[in-house]
């Protein structure tokens, strides 16, 4: 959504009346898994604006499971940043 302060992602979709300044052509990109697979992290900025990709990386890598990740995740963004924002985090066992 665009408003005076700028573009709001989370609520663009959808939002037809906006189409000059959110494209509908979704940026694509296809990667080899390893073997062993891999993980996605799905989170909302609440973790982004607390951690970058590689200390995500890191802790995912620290954890079996998704959940223990998700538990890890969430532990690193309350002690650097506390309970400052919304904070979603989704991951996916590959």
């Amino acid at each position: 959504r665009v408003y005076p302060g700028g573009l709001v992602l989370t609520r663009s979709v959808g939002n037809l009346d906006c189409s000059d300044a959110v494209l509908d052509i979704p940026d694509i990109t296809s990667t080899q898994l390893p073997r062993e697979g891999g993980r996605v992290v799905l989170a909302s900025d609440g973790l982004w604006n607390a951690l970058g990709n590689l200390q995500v990386g890191k802790i995912c890598k620290q954890h079996n499971s998704a959940a223990d990740c998700v538990d890890g995740l969430m532990e690193a963004v309350l002690l650097r940043r506390g309970l400052h924002d919304d904070i979603t985090i989704l991951v996916l066992d590959l």
